[in-house]
This record gives C-alpha cells, sequence and structure tokens, in this order.
C-alpha cells in the first residue's frame, strides 16, 4: 500500500513540475513573470473553487511572497513553489487593541503598562492555568460528593458559590487579556475562541444563579461541571507535547479517509453477508442458543439482524483482535451449514484484523511519526516570515495562514523519494 501511494505521489509531483514549466514559459518574459501577469494569474485561480481566493488587494502580498528575492519579477525556481504558495489565504488585521485606539491618553499609565507586560510576558496565563488546576480539583471533589448523594443544601450553595468566583475570575482574565491585545490577534487562535465561548458561558450561568427569585435545576448544573470540565482542553493546549500531538492527529485524520474507506468497505461486505447468511437467527430467546456460551455471557447484542448491528461482531474482532469462540458457536448451532461460523469469521479474521486493520495502524504509526519529527510542515512556514508587512499599513500586519493539507501528510512521509523527485 505503502509503494502505491509513494508511486501515486511521486507521479503526481512529476506532472505538476513539468505544468508549472509549461505555464512559466507562457507566461515568463526576458526577465521572469512581472507583477502584471501575475495578476492576470492569480484572476484565472480564483475561479477554482478548491484554491483560496485572492482579491485584487491581496495580489501584492502574494506576489511578495513568491518573489523570494525581491528581484520584482519571478523566477522559474520561485515559480516552482506557486501550487504550494496557493494554499495560504492572506487576512490584514489589527496590532492595536480596541482600548489602544479609543483611549491613547491612558496606554501610558503605568497600570496599563502593568497589565500589558503580564499580557506579553505569559504572567497571566500562568495564574490562569493554576487557577484551571484548584479548579479542576475542586470540581472532582463536588463530583465524588455528588455521586455519593452526600449534598445538601448548603454544600451546594458553598460550591456555587466558589464556582462563581472561578467564573468571575476567568471573566476578568478573558477582559485583561482584550484589553491589551487586538481581537483579530486573540481571535485568531482556536484554543482562544473555545476559551472565549466557555468564559462567557460560564459567566453568564454564574450572573444567573446570582439572581434573586432564579433557581438552576441539578440537571443544569451537571452540564455547567462539564463545561467547567472543558476548561482544561485550555489547559492541555498549553503544553507544547500536546499542541504538537493534537496538529498530527488534526492533520493525519483526513488524510487516512482512503485507508479507512477500504477498512470500511470491506466490513460492510462482510456484514452484508452476515445479514443475508445469518439475519433472524440469532437471538436471546432462539431454541437453539438456549444453555450456549452465547446467551449466558449475553453476547446477544452481537447478531446479523441487520445490516447496522452486524458492523458489530465485526469490530468487536477487531478491537479484540480475534473472533469469540462464543459468537462462532451460537452461527453453527442456528445455521444449517456447519462449520459456517468458522469459515465466515476467520475469513474476516484474515482480511479485516490481519490485512485491514494492519494497513491502517501501520499507516498511522508511521505518517505520525513522520509528522512529529517534519515541525517545519507543522510550525510556521518560512514563507510567513518573507511576507513584506509595508503593504499591511500602520496598526495592521498581514498573516499568511496555510491550513495542514492531506499531501503534507505523504510529503512527510516519503520526504527522501519526493526531494529526488523534485531535483529530477
Amino acid at each position: 500500500y505503502a509503494d502505491f501511494v509513494k508511486e501515486k505521489y511521486k507521479n503526481y509531483y512529476t506532472n505538476r513540475a513539468k505544468g508549472l514549466a509549461e505555464a512559466y514559459k507562457l507566461l515568463a518574459g526576458p526577465f521572469g513573470i512581472t507583477r502584471t501577469k501575475f495578476g492576470a494569474l492569480v484572476n484565472e485561480t480564483n475561479k477554482v473553487e478548491r484554491v483560496p481566493t485572492v482579491t485584487d488587494g491581496m495580489v501584492s502580498w502574494f506576489f511578495s511572497v513568491v518573489d523570494d528575492d525581491k528581484s520584482g519579477a519571478i523566477s522559474a525556481s520561485e515559480f516552482y513553489d506557486v501550487c504550494d504558495i496557493l494554499q495560504y489565504s492572506f487576512k490584514r488585521i489589527r496590532t492595536q487593541s480596541y482600548f489602544e485606539r479609543t483611549r491613547p491618553d491612558l496606554i501610558h499609565h503605568s497600570f496599563y503598562r502593568y497589565l500589558k507586560q503580564k499580557v506579553e510576558h505569559g504572567t497571566l496565563d500562568k495564574i490562569v492555568i493554576g487557577a484551571l488546576v484548584i479548579n479542576s480539583i475542586l470540581v472532582l471533589i463536588e463530583s465524588w460528593f455528588d455521586l455519593n448523594n452526600t449534598d445538601t443544601a448548603t454544600s451546594d450553595a458553598i460550591w456555587g458559590f466558589v464556582e462563581f468566583l472561578f467564573s468571575c475570575f476567568y471573566f476578568i482574565a478573558l477582559c485583561i487579556e482584550l484589553l491589551v491585545m487586538s481581537f483579530d490577534e486573540y481571535w485568531m487562535l482556536q484554543v482562544h475562541k473555545f476559551d472565549f465561548f466557555v468564559t462567557v458561558g460560564l459567566f453568564l450561568a454564574a450572573i444567573y444563579w446570582v439572581l434573586p427569585c432564579t433557581m438552576i435545576s441539578e440537571s443544569l448544573m451537571h452540564y455547567l461541571i462539564v463545561l467547567r470540565l472543558l476548561r482544561l482542553v485550555v489547559l492541555i493546549a498549553n503544553i507544547q507535547r500536546f499542541q504538537i500531538l493534537g496538529q498530527c492527529i488534526s492533520t493525519i485524520i483526513p488524510a487516512s479517509i482512503g485507508v479507512v474507506g477500504i477498512l470500511f468497505a470491506s466490513a460492510s461486505l462482510f456484514a452484508a453477508f452476515g445479514s443475508q447468511f445469518f439475519g433472524g437467527l440469532i437471538y436471546d430467546d432462539a431454541p437453539a442458543l438456549q444453555d450456549t456460551d452465547y446467551v449466558d455471557e449475553n453476547y446477544d447484542i452481537l447478531n446479523f439482524n441487520d445490516f447496522a448491528l452486524s458492523f458489530m461482531p465485526l469490530f468487536a474482532m477487531v478491537i479484540s483482535g480475534g473472533p469469540y469462540t462464543e459468537f462462532i458457536e451460537a452461527i453453527d448451532h442456528v445455521s444449517k451449514f456447519q462449520g459456517a461460523g468458522i469459515i465466515f469469521f476467520i475469513a474476516w479474521y484474515i482480511v479485516g484484523c490481519l490485512i485491514m486493520s494492519n494497513i491502517f495502524s501501520a499507516f498511522v504509526i508511521d505518517a505520525f511519526l513522520s509528522k512529529y519529527e517534519d515541525n517545519k510542515i507543522l510550525d510556521k512556514d518560512t514563507e510567513i516570515d518573507s511576507l513584506d508587512q509595508s503593504y499591511a499599513g500602520e496598526g495592521f500586519r498581514i498573516v499568511a495562514k496555510r491550513g495542514a493539507t492531506t499531501d503534507d501528510v505523504y510529503k512527510a512521509m516519503f520526504a527522501e523519494d519526493l526531494k529526488k523527485q523534485e531535483s529530477e
């Protein structure tokens, strides 16, 4: 499978290089591709749905990314990177907070400079992380009391007041961040978006709790506890090791669609066969299954009575790594053909467990290790650093974001072969 995918991508990059070479011959003048011709090229690529749209105002920024040597024209070697650069999306964001724009007379105040220093140096983040750890411990203690039904009206009021204080603290920390930081810059990170909605939701719930003549139901309180625990995601997101792990997983999942599709297709085929051959024969009160291990061990949920349920015994075998003897014997008891259960499940064991699941596992392990070692794909791209900020204007900066794609995974897996292919 790896050889097949490797050959596929080698052919893909070979054809891409040939296509770019022909395109460069058509567009290039004596000194390369000019800004005008590049703009005409971008107008054509904007018609392609899979390519991010580049507006007329962003063409100059786009051109500065491709023009690495800043010669004012794109050479052949620079034009080769166009397919990668086309995956970027550009955005012009503010660098000043709303408070700095509306009250410039107060930004030099000693207290404001103190808050900004704490935010920029990460002191506020460390304080919030400490509060998250303490809050998580208290939530676990509160949950333990709740599960053991030892709560009283007084204890509920105390726990509610404690959570009210934590919710107010998180909201104040959020306000301090937005006071000294541009909202555009804050909103760029997904973890900040998650933190924003969780913090605001908890604060609104806390305000509702302290209002007179209001009552929060016990079931709603359980949901709020879960919401508080979700703040642990923010805590984990601040750990670099987990950041890399999350980036690897988010990149590998879309890239593994092909492998998962093979596993699902093979399981669907066996599920269809199982529902046709053994559908309606296996159930709890079946006379042929009385006093069998299948019934005694409560395996009756594993059956082929419809197409959807037929996936249950198949994936149970994949997870456990082998066939269930109780289920095989049950199939033999109800089937007209002796040995049908053995033949069916041994066939699935070979196809599903030994071949398909191992292909999937090998792909995920290989892709993860490749992505983990190749941090330059996951980290900020070098082309972003070469972006000319003179186009942004005062109080703004240009950011170029490029999401990790399926190609990135295979580039990392077959880096040496593709590098050799590119040089050829």
